[in-house]
């Protein structure tokens, strides 16, 4: 493996405290990759704090090494790299400052500073929150209340979608099982004393209508687990029943 150089010196033979340090510099160049990189570092940032405002080098590098990505053949001094770079990314975006020494990290913003925006095929990200610049968050704001108008319309088409084929699910389990108990993942939707499916069919559907993406699929989701669940039972049944009128039919 080629060795790795940090302003010209091999990092194994650096100490920790050493890479780091020049990792973290002012002057150390940055290095994006791809559209979403902006808006992955900072989510690995916030991961790497962990609802902790300040890091000390120890257990900053603790965390890290739980971060997704971290490989257990990494190099202690290879991980005190990337970490160093990490903390860089934020420094710059200010997003992280210095706290009473060089190896001592405050972070300033806890909430996703930047979002991913557009269209799937054309993502980017955005920085949409604590812009300094007026010009720069003006346009910024534009941005994000066009991706918060999209993501609506999404939700919505999704919701839509998700609703129709769950009124499908409830509508055969109100035919073949009408007595069916609403699953106690989605429990929370029942209707004053009412817990069957079949008495929450209407309020199950007007509030899938409103339900966030993953909220919406897992109501679906418990629906189409019943709905096969009866759908084998009657499906037994029916042949139990044909079954039944052969054997009578030989009899006779």
């Amino acid at each position: 493996m080629p060795q790795i150089l940090l302003e010209n010196d091999p990092i194994d033979d650096l100490e920790i405290e050493e890479i780091i340090t020049r990792a973290t510099k002012p002057d150390h160049a940055l290095f994006e990759s791809g559209r979403a990189w902006d808006f992955l570092q900072n989510l690995k940032l916030l991961e790497l704090f962990d609802d902790r405002k300040i890091l000390d080098i120890k257990l900053g590098m603790l965390h890290f090494k739980q971060l997704k990505g971290f490989r257990p053949f990494h190099t202690d001094e290879f991980t005190a790299l990337r970490f160093g770079k990490l903390l860089s990314w934020g420094l710059h975006k200010k997003i992280v400052r210095h706290h009473g020494g060089a190896l001592r990290w405050r972070l300033l913003h806890s909430e996703m500073q930047y979002e991913m925006c557009g269209p799937a095929v054309r993502q980017r990200a955005v920085r949409v929150r604590n812009v300094k610049d007026c010009f720069e968050a003006a346009e910024a704001h534009q941005i994000w209340q066009k991706e918060l108008k999209r993501r609506e319309r999404v939700r919505a088409r999704y919701a839509e979608k998700m609703a129709a084929e769950a009124s499908e699910y409830i509508d055969f389990i109100i035919d073949e099982a009408p007595e069916t108990k609403l699953p106690d993942p989605i429990a929370s939707l029942a209707v004053a004393d009412h817990d069957t499916i079949a008495a929450c069919r209407d309020v199950m559907i007007i509030a899938m209508r409103d339900l966030g993406v993953e909220e919406c699929r897992n109501v679906h989701g418990q629906l189409r687990r019943a709905y096969r669940k009866v759908a084998v039972k009657a499906k037994q049944q029916k042949e139990a029943d044909m079954d039944a009128i052969a054997d009578l039919t030989d009899f006779l």
